[in-house]
């Protein structure tokens, strides 16, 4: 059983999680999904105003703001 989602452009099917008897979570890793980390540093760097520093709320957004800061130039 997956959800389907859509993210930058690339569609990707997340494996449904069962968290208790009646609540299930899709599962979303971008930890090893390289294609989608690019993709979606690609498109959150065209929207966001320009900045200075990025930081993320915890680890599974180190990746994504790591690839946005190298996109950007300001891996510095």
């Amino acid at each position: 059983m997956t959800y389907p989602i859509t993210v930058a452009g690339l569609r990707r099917e997340l494996p449904i999680c069962r968290v208790t008897d009646e609540l299930y979570i899709a599962g979303f890793v971008i930890f090893g999904d390289v294609e989608l980390t690019v993709a979606a540093a690609a498109a959150l760097n065209s929207r966001v105003p320009d900045y200075d520093l990025a930081i993320t709320a915890e680890s599974k957004g180190i990746p994504l703001i790591h690839e946005m800061s190298r996109q950007s130039g300001r891996n510095q």
